[in-house]
């Protein structure tokens, strides 16, 4: 039984070492983060110490000088500017046709009822569904038939006058008066213009049921003097009776500008410089002076909250974690993990020393939106840059986000904020298929930021000066982001091996000293190569995996046949050696070839994942040909002599190599190939190693396998196209 050491043993994928390294940068992180956020709080907001307790009106005993700049929104003055904007709005009444007209036609028709032999008057009332519980019937009974009609048509008339007047509801009206308006504003049709008008009425001319009596009895008396008492009391008591409210009070209407008045009023914004004086010997203490100390010194008192900072520490502490987790999960070669997560971290750590220095100066210039400031463009870059994966990168900027929100100046919206403009950088990149891509990239991220800027202006009230340094600091940054990239990825591609797509490509040229060396010794083996490497390309990219990495490793995969040229039939001008040597020495020759590429990979210093391909292209598969011929030989063979001795592929791309290879170098045996031979043959080899359990490492699904086998069938199809037989053509 083996023994494991402390150190060989392995926690969530890393060594003890490495987990101590990784435990160690993020606690200095959250460490710094929280330290310099307290720092910049203590420097900037520095507490203003008074020997008493003031109150307004009383003489100040001593001269109060401030020794930062500071600025806050004065809640008080604000709210009193929102009353006086909210008290300018009126309450708005509007006229309302139908029910004018309603009660139009029931006076009309309670007057034509006296004339009608089919309806009568208590009809048209309880049509209306109106009660007659003043009597109004039985004192019309007391008049003769033409005194009815003529007491009716006043009715009418009445009820018309009314109406053109307005008559309001009592509990509107009351409501304005419990609201403490004295005048309202009144929509109605202006005649002479033919358009709607709004005018303002005084309360106390505001007629209800309950008080137009004396207006009505002052008209009768004008107009129909003749009337005796009790007429005149028929026809008020008719009136009362059939007359209903015309003029409502809009409440939403009222409620809606009312609103708007309130938002519109801008934030009462209070600065103070360094060296104005908050208070003076022997002057009089002002509500405003207590308030600005006081908010001052609230800001002090929240930046000291140790309950806060021991809460800030535990939850960076979570959300580190979860991060470190999620990073780990994502990254696809465990050796790169530890590099890839101290390389972030310990930028991380820069960021936030840079982001306390960037903050001090934006307070001192009074800057209001620092979120735009802040230099959060080149750590989600660099993470997708060298790991290859965006949503890596994605995953970064919001970890920034997050600790960005901890900085005194951040707000609500800075974790919105940061993640928005983060993760458009990162969605533009690869957009770019060299170094000098990058320059066009850079400025189309710049430009789509300058959308995102706009949409967070609305949200957070920009003047028009905040725009242009949002907007500006925005471009500016991410320029500088990419002018980082541009200088620092190379430094990391070179000190850490890193097989980033720029570093990718320029081992994808042929020209290198060892393809050019394998070109002039193995011309059979450089060309099956460059085959299987147009194979892979295509494959990878059928199922989204890292196709230049697939390119690369295939065009490197069997540079340890350059030792022995001679051995491999691709190389062969006829004459076979293998026919003097012993199957098992054969195979072994074979065999060799992936140690020595290898060996030779590590000499040259290719990235750890070109090597693995390398040493995976063959994984434990066995050497047919060699092995069936010992068969034939010898009635007792080991078969481990004749397997090569490499892993299986670990990745999409190791198995995407390994098929390409099989694939190309087996169909080149195919007599008359047409498609459905190829794509037969290429379904066999893909069979045969999922059999042989060769991909089971590999993460390939079956839907991935059937991408690939397409890509490949038309890769080989245009290999081996026909051209016309032009000497045939002459005859």
């Amino acid at each position: 039984m083996k023994v494991v050491s402390i150190d060989e043993k392995r926690f969530f994928g890393f060594s003890k070492k490495q987990l101590s390294l990784i435990i160690v940068l993020a606690t200095v992180l959250v460490s710094t983060q929280i330290l310099l956020s307290i720092l910049f709080s203590q420097t900037s907001l520095s507490k203003v110490m008074l020997s008493r307790e003031y109150r307004v009106g009383e003489l100040s005993d001593e001269t109060i000088i401030s020794n930062v700049d500071f600025s806050y929104i004065d809640s008080v003055q604000t709210e009193s500017k929102r009353r006086q904007a909210e008290a300018m709005i009126h309450p708005v009444f509007s006229y309302s046709i139908t029910q004018s007209m309603r009660i139009r036609s029931l006076a009309n028709e309670f007057f034509l009822s006296f004339s009608s032999d089919t309806l009568t008057p208590k009809d048209i009332l309880s049509f209306y569904s109106i009660e007659d519980n003043v009597g109004l019937l039985e004192d019309f009974e007391k008049f003769s038939e033409s005194d009815q009609r003529m007491l009716a048509r006043i009715i009418e008339e009445g009820i018309i006058q009314l109406l053109s007047v307005g008559i309001y509801s009592e509990e509107d009206i009351q409501k304005v008066v419990r609201g403490g308006w004295s005048v309202i504003d009144l929509k109605r049709m202006d005649p002479t213009l033919k358009e709607e008008e709004t005018i303002e009425v005084p309360i106390y001319e505001m007629f209800s049921s309950r008080t137009f009596y004396y207006s009505i009895l002052t008209w009768i008396n004008e107009t129909y003097s003749r009337l005796d008492s009790q007429q005149i009391e028929l026809v008020i008591k008719g009136i009362e009776l059939i007359v209903a409210p015309n003029i409502f009070l809009d409440e939403l209407l009222t409620e809606s500008l009312i609103k708007s008045a309130s938002e519109s009023v801008e934030p009462v914004l209070i600065k103070v410089n360094k060296g104005d004086v908050l208070l003076e010997v022997d002057t009089l203490v002002k509500e405003e002076q207590l308030r600005t100390i006081n908010e001052i010194n609230k800001s002090f008192l929240h930046t000291m909250n140790y309950s806060l900072s021991i809460g800030s520490v535990i939850f960076l502490g979570i959300v580190s974690f979860v991060f470190i987790v999620l990073m780990n999960m994502n990254i696809s070669h465990s050796y790169r993990r530890t590099m890839y997560l101290a390389i972030i971290l310990s930028s991380l750590i820069i960021f936030s020393v840079l982001s306390f220095v960037i903050l001090r100066i934006a307070f001192r210039e009074n800057i209001r939106f620092a979120d735009s400031l802040m230099p959060v463009y080149f750590i989600p870059l660099l993470t997708a840059y060298i790991t290859g994966r965006k949503r890596l990168g994605f995953l970064a900027g919001a970890y920034m986000a997050i600790l960005m929100s901890f900085w005194p100046t951040s707000s609500v919206m800075t974790v919105f904020y940061i993640t928005s403009c983060t993760g458009i950088c990162v969605v533009f990149v690869g957009r770019g298929n060299d170094r000098i891509g990058q320059i066009s990239q850079s400025f189309i991220t710049a430009l789509s930021l300058i959308l995102v800027n706009l949409l967070f202006g609305l949200l957070y009230g920009f003047a028009l000066s905040d725009y242009v340094i949002s907007i500006t600091a925005s471009f500016v940054n991410v320029l500088l982001g990419y002018l980082l990239i541009g200088v620092l990825l190379p430094i990391f591609e070179k000190v850490f091996n890193i097989p980033t797509s720029f570093r990718l490509r320029e081992l994808s040229n042929t020209d290198s000293p060892t393809l050019t060396r394998l070109s002039q010794v193995a011309q059979g083996t450089f060309n099956h190569s460059r085959n299987v490497a147009d194979m892979s390309y295509v494959g990878a990219k059928a199922i989204n995996a890292n196709a230049n990495l697939a390119k690369v490793g295939a065009l490197y995969h069997d540079i340890g046949k350059s030792e022995h040229p001679e051995y491999y039939i691709e190389n062969q001008d006829g004459k076979n050696i293998h026919d003097t040597l012993s199957s098992q020495l054969s195979a072994s020759v074979i065999r060799s070839h992936v140690k020595l590429g290898v060996e030779k990979a590590k000499e040259i210093k290719l990235p750890q994942e070109v090597i693995d391909i390398i040493s995976q292209h063959h994984g434990n598969d066995l050497i047919k040909y060699f092995y069936y011929e010992a068969l034939k030989n010898n009635s007792v063979v080991n078969e481990n002599d004749f397997r090569y001795t490499g892993d299986i592929p670990s990745t999409p791309e190791s198995a995407i190599v390994m098929l390409a290879d099989c694939c190309e170098a087996a169909t080149r045996t195919l007599k008359n190939p047409s498609p459905q031979k190829y794509e037969k043959f290429i379904t066999t080899i893909f069979t045969e190693k999922i059999t042989h359990k060769l991909l089971d490492n590999s993460k390939l699904t079956i839907n991935d396998l059937e991408k690939i086998k397409q890509a490949f069938l038309s890769q080989l199809i245009g290999r081996d196209h026909h051209r016309i037989d032009y000497e045939k053509a002459k005859k």
